[in-house]
């Protein structure tokens, strides 16, 4: 099959337009593989907003073990939609990325000390979430 500068654009689209919009799942993948390997490097950096730390700020041995294992998942889910192949493989990785956030949301929900750090964990979780499962539209 041929590819053509309008293939999959809408009416209006220009081609730069369409070309950064199929990257989007490449892009979401590498900003969670970087924030991921951020977190992995200094759990305070997740668990703080998260609510997750002490009042004077320390992170708890046990809460760093849980807060990087969330991290390694997230280095090898934003990885797979870097190199997932478009279509059926991409479109998975994308799935299993937004299923992490989803549960990632509802832990936040159980685990936030209060109403405020709930409100903002749960809505980056699903922002995040929302953003990865709408770049699935253009996943081949």
């Amino acid at each position: 099959m041929e590819w053509t500068a309008n293939r999959g654009m809408t009416p209006g689209m220009t081609s730069t337009t369409s070309s950064l919009l199929t990257r989007a799942p490449r892009v979401l993948g590498a900003l969670t593989v970087a924030y991921s390997a951020v977190v992995l490097a200094s759990p305070r950096t997740l668990a703080a907003p998260a609510g997750l730390t002490s009042d004077s700020g320390f992170v708890s041995p046990s809460v760093a073990t849980a807060v990087r294992g969330l991290a390694l998942r997230d280095v090898a889910s934003g990885a797979a939609m870097v190199v997932a192949r478009r279509g059926t493989p991409l479109r998975t990785a994308i799935g299993v990325r937004v299923a992490s956030d989803l549960g990632d949301a509802a832990l936040f929900a159980v685990a936030a000390p209060d109403a405020a750090t709930r409100a903002k964990a749960v809505a980056v979780a699903l922002g995040w979430g929302a953003l990865c499962a709408a770049s699935a539209r253009v996943a081949g």
